[in-house]
């Protein structure tokens, strides 16, 4: 059994709280509890589907933004793009992309850009996740920014094996560019109040989200 777990997305340009979003998380349920679901091959375009709307239907019609992370081998499977252009019909929702940094060596970063394209003429917004780790590094990123509504940035990816010296390098980095480009700029991650209070201070930003402000959980 699977399900999207939602986790909420908080204004990063406001010290109140306040939901703008929800990014849906899949989970598995397997000896006897939800786990992260981390084989997304047997999940079908029209299982997906039907377990967001079943989500999106939960959630204040207020809430306008949701986002759903693909594989690249799912990202350039032309049944995803086709599946995503009716949920985003159906829903009347800001949906957003999210091509993970995961590789599939089968995927080939000009069919990559090819399919980008097409979401983006389709009107489906593309968020580069975790953007400096894995496959989304500096160089893919430039040659596909011009596609790209949002770069998210992830501070769990640098805990705790780097200094917040080399973390706030990092994310100057992707900031600036964000900034240079005028793309939506995410932080996730956010796990302490000291980590909300400098974002909020140093990096007003598009939207904030970790568990320090909500864990994902099931919405009914």
């Amino acid at each position: 059994m699977i399900t999207f777990f939602g986790q909420p997305k908080y204004s990063g340009n406001e010290v109140q709280k306040r939901i703008i979003g929800y990014e849906l998380l899949m989970r598995v349920f397997k000896e006897g509890k939800w786990q992260t679901q981390t084989d997304f091959h047997q999940v079908s375009p029209e299982e997906l589907e039907a377990l967001a709307l079943q989500v999106i239907g939960h959630v204040s019609k207020q809430v306008k933004i949701f986002s759903i992370n693909l594989e690249d081998y799912q990202f350039v499977d032309p049944a995803f793009l086709e599946m995503l252009k009716d949920l985003k019909q159906k829903t009347a929702t800001d949906l957003y992309i999210e091509l993970t940094e995961r590789s599939n060596h089968d995927v080939s970063q000009t069919e990559l850009i090819s399919f980008i394209q097409k979401y983006d003429q389709s009107g489906l917004k593309i968020c580069v996740d975790d953007v400096g780790t894995g496959r989304n590094s500096r160089e893919n990123i430039e040659k596909m920014r011009c596609f790209v509504t949002e770069f998210k940035f992830a501070l769990q990816n640098f805990r705790p094996k780097e200094d917040s010296v080399t973390l706030l390098k990092e994310l100057d980095y992707w900031y600036g560019l964000s900034k240079k480009y005028h793309k939506e700029f995410v932080i996730e991650g956010i796990e302490t109040q000291n980590e909300l209070s400098l974002i909020l201070k140093k990096y007003p930003c598009t939207a904030i989200q970790g568990y320090f402000l909500g864990k994902p959980q099931a919405i009914s």
